[in-house]
């Protein structure tokens, strides 16, 4: 499912809308309104996808971007970091070099996230995969020169 410039609270609104039919046997999902975002944050790209393998989950792929002020992809990384950091997100390992990832208070969310230049370096070198509109949004950004962090949101362990 891809959604282009919604409002966050919109995007999740209508994510949430999607998956009403799946029921309670249905996925654990993640939804965007799920994880945390440093407020200055807003989503531009979000993608829903599935896993239906022995764990079925849902996860959230998203491209996040902030004020027309931010010149860096590294003060938005920052931003996030400390908006986890506020919330008492645990910081953990990340599935590629230069990412970087924490659970939930409660372990139930993983959320990991990189700069739109070093998830790209990820995504070629077949460390991590990205849906096809996420991995367009960040080539089309680095394109563009503006700075945007990729986040992908899990179930926990």
């Amino acid at each position: 499912m891809l959604r282009r410039h919604l409002p966050p609270a919109l995007a999740a609104l209508l994510a949430a809308a999607l998956l009403a039919g799946c029921g309670a046997d249905g996925p654990r999902r993640v939804l965007p309104a799920a994880g945390v975002l440093a407020p200055e944050l807003h989503i531009v790209t979000s993608v829903l996808e599935c896993d239906p393998g022995a764990h079925v989950y849902c996860g959230s792929d998203l491209v996040v971007a902030g004020p027309s002020i931010v010149t860096s992809a590294y003060e938005l990384r920052g931003m996030q970091s400390r908006a986890l950091d506020e919330a008492d997100w645990k910081r953990v390992t990340g599935q590629a070099k230069r990412q970087f990832a924490a659970a939930s208070p409660d372990g139930k969310v993983y959320l990991s996230y990189a700069t739109a230049g070093d998830e790209l370096l990820a995504v070629a070198d077949g460390t991590v995969k990205r849906p096809r509109a996420i991995v367009r949004a960040l080539r089309e950004a680095v394109a563009r020169d503006r700075p945007v962090l990729s986040v992908s949101l899990t179930p926990g362990p």
